[in-house]
Protein backbone atom coordinates (compact mmCIF):
# COMPACT_ATOMS: atom_id res chain seq x y z
CA UNK A 1 0.00 0.00 0.00
CA UNK A 2 3.22 2.75 0.87
CA UNK A 3 4.90 1.76 -2.28
CA UNK A 4 2.06 2.42 -4.29
CA UNK A 5 1.41 5.46 -2.86
CA UNK A 6 4.74 6.61 -3.13
CA UNK A 7 5.18 5.57 -6.39
CA UNK A 8 1.98 7.83 -7.50
CA UNK A 9 2.93 10.41 -5.87
CA UNK A 10 6.11 10.90 -7.53
CA UNK A 11 4.55 10.10 -10.85
CA UNK A 12 2.53 13.13 -9.53
CA UNK A 13 4.90 15.97 -8.31
CA UNK A 14 7.01 14.83 -11.99
CA UNK A 15 3.86 15.44 -13.71
CA UNK A 16 3.36 18.59 -11.70
CA UNK A 17 7.23 19.91 -12.58
CA UNK A 18 6.43 19.01 -16.10
CA UNK A 19 3.31 21.18 -16.01
CA UNK A 20 4.59 24.26 -14.82
CA UNK A 21 7.90 24.01 -16.81
CA UNK A 22 5.61 24.30 -19.70
CA UNK A 23 3.48 27.05 -18.63
CA UNK A 24 1.11 28.58 -20.95
CA UNK A 25 -2.06 26.81 -22.41
CA UNK A 26 -0.60 23.67 -20.92
CA UNK A 27 -0.54 24.66 -17.54
CA UNK A 28 -4.03 26.41 -18.35
CA UNK A 29 -5.58 23.43 -19.90
CA UNK A 30 -4.15 20.95 -16.66
CA UNK A 31 -5.98 23.42 -14.23
CA UNK A 32 -9.16 23.32 -16.25
CA UNK A 33 -8.68 19.63 -16.48
CA UNK A 34 -7.94 19.53 -12.76
CA UNK A 35 -11.39 22.15 -11.64
CA UNK A 36 -13.67 19.73 -13.75
CA UNK A 37 -12.42 17.03 -11.88
CA UNK A 38 -13.07 18.63 -8.53
CA UNK A 39 -16.51 20.18 -9.80
CA UNK A 40 -17.33 16.38 -11.02
CA UNK A 41 -16.33 15.40 -7.29
CA UNK A 42 -18.63 17.80 -5.61
CA UNK A 43 -21.77 16.58 -7.99
CA UNK A 44 -21.15 13.38 -7.30
CA UNK A 45 -21.22 13.90 -3.81
CA UNK A 46 -24.77 15.21 -4.02
CA UNK A 47 -25.73 12.19 -6.22
CA UNK A 48 -25.66 14.87 -9.35
CA UNK A 49 -23.16 14.23 -11.68
CA UNK A 50 -25.64 13.66 -14.64
CA UNK A 51 -28.31 16.05 -13.63
CA UNK A 52 -28.88 19.44 -15.93
CA UNK A 53 -27.24 20.94 -12.88
CA UNK A 54 -23.76 19.42 -13.24
CA UNK A 55 -24.20 19.77 -17.04
CA UNK A 56 -24.57 24.07 -16.45
CA UNK A 57 -21.77 23.31 -13.82
CA UNK A 58 -19.22 21.69 -16.12
CA UNK A 59 -20.53 24.40 -18.90
CA UNK A 60 -20.03 26.99 -17.22
CA UNK A 61 -16.65 26.01 -15.86
CA UNK A 62 -15.41 25.50 -19.48
CA UNK A 63 -16.90 28.80 -20.51
CA UNK A 64 -15.12 31.11 -17.51
CA UNK A 65 -11.76 29.22 -18.72
CA UNK A 66 -12.10 30.00 -22.27
CA UNK A 67 -12.82 33.90 -21.38
CA UNK A 68 -9.36 33.72 -19.07
CA UNK A 69 -7.48 31.80 -22.37
CA UNK A 70 -9.06 34.24 -24.54
CA UNK A 71 -8.38 37.71 -22.21
CA UNK A 72 -11.66 38.28 -22.07
CA UNK A 73 -11.86 38.74 -18.36
CA UNK A 74 -14.37 42.01 -18.84
CA UNK A 75 -17.54 39.48 -19.45
CA UNK A 76 -16.64 37.24 -16.51
CA UNK A 77 -19.27 39.45 -14.53
CA UNK A 78 -21.81 38.96 -17.12
CA UNK A 79 -20.91 34.99 -16.93
CA UNK A 80 -21.29 35.13 -13.34
CA UNK A 81 -24.59 36.39 -13.64
CA UNK A 82 -25.86 34.13 -16.44
CA UNK A 83 -24.67 31.14 -14.28
CA UNK A 84 -27.04 32.67 -11.29
CA UNK A 85 -29.81 33.10 -13.64
CA UNK A 86 -29.40 29.54 -15.04
CA UNK A 87 -29.01 27.53 -11.70
CA UNK A 88 -32.74 29.24 -10.27
CA UNK A 89 -34.43 28.53 -13.67
CA UNK A 90 -33.24 24.80 -12.66
CA UNK A 91 -33.97 25.15 -9.55
CA UNK A 92 -37.10 26.62 -10.03
CA UNK A 93 -38.07 24.41 -12.76
CA UNK A 94 -37.17 20.71 -11.09
CA UNK A 95 -39.42 22.23 -7.95
CA UNK A 96 -42.34 23.01 -10.68
CA UNK A 97 -41.63 19.67 -11.84
CA UNK A 98 -42.49 18.21 -8.57
CA UNK A 99 -45.29 20.37 -7.17
CA UNK A 100 -46.80 22.72 -9.67
CA UNK A 101 -48.79 24.79 -7.05
CA UNK A 102 -45.99 24.89 -4.90
CA UNK A 103 -45.49 28.51 -5.51
CA UNK A 104 -48.82 29.44 -5.51
CA UNK A 105 -48.31 28.83 -2.26
CA UNK A 106 -46.15 30.89 -1.45
CA UNK A 107 -47.94 33.39 -2.72
CA UNK A 108 -51.50 32.68 -1.06
CA UNK A 109 -49.94 32.00 2.18
CA UNK A 110 -51.98 29.26 3.29
CA UNK A 111 -53.51 29.59 6.94
CA UNK A 112 -53.13 27.01 9.60
CA UNK A 113 -56.16 24.82 9.97
CA UNK A 114 -57.16 26.19 13.46
CA UNK A 115 -57.35 29.56 12.00
CA UNK A 116 -54.77 31.09 14.20
CA UNK A 117 -53.57 33.33 10.51
CA UNK A 118 -49.90 31.88 10.95
CA UNK A 119 -48.34 30.90 7.96
CA UNK A 120 -48.41 26.72 7.27
CA UNK A 121 -45.11 25.49 6.78
CA UNK A 122 -46.24 22.36 5.79
CA UNK A 123 -47.96 23.16 2.86
CA UNK A 124 -45.06 24.42 1.40
CA UNK A 125 -42.57 22.24 2.80
CA UNK A 126 -43.72 18.73 1.93
CA UNK A 127 -43.37 19.92 -2.02
CA UNK A 128 -39.86 21.25 -1.18
CA UNK A 129 -38.64 18.17 0.38
CA UNK A 130 -39.48 15.86 -2.07
CA UNK A 131 -38.10 17.95 -4.50
CA UNK A 132 -35.21 18.46 -2.81
CA UNK A 133 -34.32 16.13 -0.08
CA UNK A 134 -30.74 17.37 0.95
CA UNK A 135 -33.06 20.68 2.21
Amino acid sequence: MFKTRFISGAVLTLLTIGILYLGGYVTGVAVMLLSLGGVFELMRVYKQEKSAMAVLAYLMTIAYYCFLFFHLEKYLLPLMILYVLLVLAVVLGGLWAYCPPFLGHIIHLPQSASGSGAFRWDACCKCAARAFPLV
